[in-house]
């Protein structure tokens, strides 16, 4: 869609199979490059090298702080000056949700330690093989002061799913069976997705912000 729209696109991903994907999936001339790269380390690239960038699943795949400021630095570091970023993140609360409502996962818990570090740090270490895993949930309240301090003025912190987080089958099947109920309660969802109550029981949040002409630490 973004090269239709006249778009030059890099898809980037650490995952070489994800990639490998990607190659075989995307239509021709969708993309200009699939590259194989780590979010904490963009110097394949330039500073300012790009208008806009989608970071759609590092940002809850760093489970320290040092490397969530290296990937937001160099996120601020390659999108030029007043270009939009749009970052996907997790609370921590949608991955305690998560480990509770998996029968495989959920004694986990009841290590003391395991609920320590997914309550307190917001560290998901799933002892559980081939699961996911290494994630870091947030919270919602520091996530933009967090950008903000690397280098981006805040456009907007959704909820991806608004309120009705869980139950996405319900409102597709309202929108088969009632349009005129759907599309109401579709603009209620718009208009409350950056509502503090809903960003806290979330399944993915979108933070979407602006580089600053002058990014900090450079």
């Amino acid at each position: 869609m973004c090269a239709e729209l006249g778009w030059d696109v890099t898809l980037a991903d650490l995952s070489p199979d994800l990639l490998a994907v990607a190659r075989d999936e995307l239509p021709p001339g969708t993309v200009r490059e699939v590259v194989e790269v780590d979010a904490r380390d963009l110097s394949r690239w330039p500073d300012d090298a790009f208008d806009a960038v989608l970071a759609l699943g590092p940002f809850y795949h760093l489970t320290t702080a040092e490397d969530r400021a290296r990937a937001a630095r160099e996120l601020a570091r390659v999108t030029r000056p007043a270009g939009l970023v749009a970052v996907a993140l997790m609370p921590r609360s949608t991955l305690v949700r998560r480990v509770l409502a998996l029968d495989d996962e959920r004694a986990q818990l009841a290590d003391p330690a395991f609920l320590r570090r997914l309550l307190e740090d917001g560290v998901l270490d799933n002892a559980v093989p081939a699961r996911f895993t290494h994630a870091f949930g947030v919270r919602p309240a520091l996530v933009r002061p967090f950008f903000e301090a690397h280098g981006f003025e805040t456009v907007t912190l959704a909820s991806t799913h608004g309120f009705l987080t869980g139950v996405e089958g319900g409102l597709e099947a309202l929108r088969l069976a009632h349009p005129a109920a759907y599309a109401e309660l579709l603009d209620q969802l718009v208009a409350s997705a950056d509502d503090p109550a809903v960003l806290g029981t979330a399944g993915h949040l979108l933070y979407v912000g602006r580089r600053r002409d002058v990014v900090r630490g450079r």
